[in-house]
């Protein structure tokens, strides 16, 4: 097993419609091991989105395309993977947070549902409801929310609060 969780090398991806043809990404190369951290900064346009979008295998279907490239996470060819191999991977494996806080949170479901939604559908085989209760706490705890705000909804999270 590799060292590296994300291996990208030479990756190149378009955006191709009936007029036009972008070249959203060109030649990226990239690796985060295991335990590492890493954020992509660019002016808008750079290929961000596009690159994360690749990882994921979540170019949009007839428009987005990877030219050119291979791209290795947690050791499967996401560029060779199967569709089912990457609904495995996705959620828990990667995970994307898009920038747009609307698109990202129902507004309507309180935000421990969400996330308690999330580990249903990408890693709960099994687990009970009060197991799953358990995970979200421990996830909202982890990342500094003190747990009983599972109960609130996204727009509740927006300014000040107190731990």
């Amino acid at each position: 097993m590799s060292d590296k969780l994300l291996e990208i090398q030479n990756l190149s991806a378009e955006y191709k419609t009936d007029d036009t043809r972008v070249y959203a990404a060109s030649g990226v190369n990239l690796s985060l091991g295991y335990g590492e951290t890493l954020g992509l900064v660019g002016e808008t346009g750079a290929g961000k989105t596009t690159t994360a979008l690749s990882i994921k295998g979540l170019l949009p279907d007839k428009v987005g395309k990877i030219t050119a490239g291979n791209i290795v996470l947690d050791g499967i060819d996401v560029t060779k993977a199967s569709e089912a191999d990457m609904r495995l991977l996705r959620g828990s494996t990667v995970s994307m947070i898009f920038q747009d806080p609307m698109s990202s949170l129902n507004p309507v479901i309180p935000v421990g549902k969400q996330i308690q939604e999330a580990l249903e559908l990408h890693n709960a085989e099994g687990q009970s409801a009060a197991e799953l209760d358990a995970q979200v706490d421990s996830l909202l705890e982890m990342v500094g929310i003190p747990s009983r705000r599972k109960k609130e909804y996204p727009h509740q999270f927006s300014g000040d609060w107190s731990p």
